[in-house]
């Protein structure tokens, strides 16, 4: 099997380490009473007086010794959440030295899954948190389990202490503390959990993952099979049967299985799971791809007044959908009021001003044009293959200079060779802050509202939506840019050709570079509202407007013509 970056991501260099001690963090067995556990264990509450009570218990047969942590969760409202927390001793601590983070839960089978979220935090001395969400069917299982989570799968949280700062994330030299959140994703969640001998480890076990990739009744062999982890893809193939094994994957990391063939599409097309067991199988079913292969394929959509091109395979849009939404192609020059908000938080009407209608040669629908946007987030329509790699995608965008922005900007790029980790909805320049790592990326031409310049870039693979919003160090690498005097619809064009991307703005060459790092993927009409989450910020957005789409191979595609796309 071998062992390399997908997509040629920045190397990580893995030292062999003297396996360390294991720090004990807590037995739950020192305690006389509850106020020494609640002395040792304080909390903070968000939604009022209920939430979480912490108790030392004896009556649920802890796993080791005789007490456990019961963890009595009484939350009415959404989104209300405690948090514990314990110091940790010889602190501060160097994470490079361990392995995981493990202990025993007791699960409640009174909740369906998801209904109550679990964290597992660990805090630096600036109070700045990296946080492993515990799987669902561990919060829902009334049994106890151990549970070991993977140092290096522990990621930042966006809403800690550095929070939109130029530098959000914990310094994993400097751990203090150690902490669990409940927090309730629906109203009225009640329920009561147990968890012992919570331990920091210093050395690390291994998961098998293995399974059968067919098409329909045939074994598919040879099929290229990736293990996304954390900071390393592992990626092996098919055998002639169908089958693909990893051995040694870690236990308690979460990994994303994907497999890879030319001119196929999967069932499911990725599975994410935190490897908690010692064992896992995961089948699949391939099928030829429904989306247009843009090697063989030139495709193009006016965006007219009729609609999207009905020959062309979009996806990966996100709300289009909606009962009275009437994206996605709209009349440009009438003026657009839409709802925009955080979900189940307040709504606000924005309002999107009538624009010119698009002059560009070769526009055959100047009025109408498609509109790619959300009430509160990023939105994106996505076109090709996973597995494209030589090809062009060109459209024509509206950049708009918005001088009546306090804070907050908007963000529209055309993207391509974008990271398909996530088949059913390939990502550009950020995956939310769940699990980001690996799981973003691709190359684009980007306008941003606030800095009125076109930019060629390359977006990081593993970005959260801190680093996309608030442009952090890594978010991004610059390659060149262009400057706009007014608000108007400028040509996009990126052609790909093996390791050669190159940017053209208007016709003209902006920049050409020699880059191994994204080797494939779709291609894909992006935008971003880069706004605080709140209704006062959000109705500032105006969508992204898309006309004249033109995509197809960048290399001689017919003996009969040999003219280079």
């Amino acid at each position: 099997m071998k062992r390399y970056l997908w997509f040629c991501a920045p190397m990580f260099l893995f030292v062999s380490l003297a396996e360390t001690q294991d720090l004990v963090v807590d037995q739950f067995e020192s305690y006389s009473n509850d106020f020494e556990l609640m002395e040792n264990w304080p909390f903070s509450k968000a939604g009022g007086e209920d939430g979480l009570f912490i108790f030392l218990d004896k009556t649920n047969h802890p796993p080791e010794g005789s007490f456990c942590l019961e963890l009595d969760v009484d939350m009415p409202a959404k989104w209300w959440y405690n948090i514990i927390q314990r110091n940790l001793d010889n602190s501060p601590l160097d994470l490079s030295q361990y392995r995981s983070v493990s202990f025993w839960i007791y699960g409640d089978d009174s909740l369906n899954a998801g209904d109550l979220a679990v964290v597992c935090f660990l805090y630096d001395s600036q109070n700045r948190v990296l946080r492993f969400p515990l799987p669902n069917e561990y919060v829902v299982n009334a049994s106890w389990q151990k549970v070991t989570l993977a140092i290096d799968s522990f990621v930042d949280e966006q809403w800690d202490a550095g929070y939109g700062t130029a530098n959000p994330d914990a310094v994993r030299d400097d751990i203090v503390k150690l902490g669990l959140m409940c927090v309730g994703n629906v109203d009225n969640i009640f329920a009561t959990l147990f968890v012992d001998d919570i331990r920091i480890i210093g050395s690390s076990q291994s998961s098998t993952v293995q399974g059968t990739i067919v098409e329909g009744e045939t074994a598919m062999a040879s099929v290229m099979v990736h293990a996304i982890g954390h900071n390393s893809v592992e990626i092996t193939k098919t055998d002639e049967n169908g089958h693909y094994i990893f051995s040694e994957l870690i236990q308690g990391r979460t990994y994303r299985i994907l497999p890879q063939e030319n001119g196929y599409d999967f069932n499911p097309g990725v599975v994410s799971q935190t490897l908690l067991n010692a064992e896992y199988t995961f089948d699949f079913v391939g099928a030829p791809s429904i989306y247009n292969d843009l090697e063989t394929t030139t495709i193009r959509d006016a965006f007219d007044e009729g609609g999207l091109n009905p020959e062309i395979v979009y996806r990966g849009v996100a709300q289009w959908n909606n009962p009275g939404d009437d994206r996605p192609v709209i009349e440009v020059t009438q003026d657009k009021t839409y709802i925009v908000g955080f979900p189940d938080a307040q709504q606000v009407d924005a309002f999107m001003p009538g624009i010119e209608p698009n002059a560009l040669a070769g526009a055959s629908s100047p009025r109408f044009a498609v509109e790619i946007g959300l009430s509160y987030a990023w939105d994106m329509l996505v076109f090709g293959q996973n597995t494209n790699r030589n090809y062009y995608a060109e459209v024509d965008a509206y950049c708009e200079i918005r001088d009546d922005l306090a804070a907050g900007y908007d963000r529209i790029s055309l993207g391509i060779r974008c990271n398909a980790s996530n088949p059913s909805s390939p990502v550009l320049d950020g995956a939310g802050d769940t699990v980001p790592y690996m799981s973003s990326g691709g190359y684009a031409l980007s306008y941003e509202t606030d800095t009125a310049q076109i930019v060629a870039r390359k977006y990081g693979n593993s970005n959260d939506t801190a680093h996309a919003l608030h442009r952090l160090e890594g978010y991004a690498a610059d390659f060149a840019s262009v400057a706009i005097n007014e608000s108007g619809w400028h040509r996009f064009r990126i052609e790909c050709q093996d390791e050669t991307i190159t940017f053209l703005v208007d016709g003209n060459l902006l920049i050409s570079v020699t880059d191994p790092e994204y080797s494939r993927g779709p291609a894909g009409l992006h935008y971003r509202a880069c706004f605080a989450d709140n209704p006062f910020d959000l109705q500032n957005i105006h969508h992204a407007r898309f006309d004249n789409l033109l995509a197809g191979p960048t290399r001689v595609v017919c003996v009969e013509n040999w003219m280079v796309q």
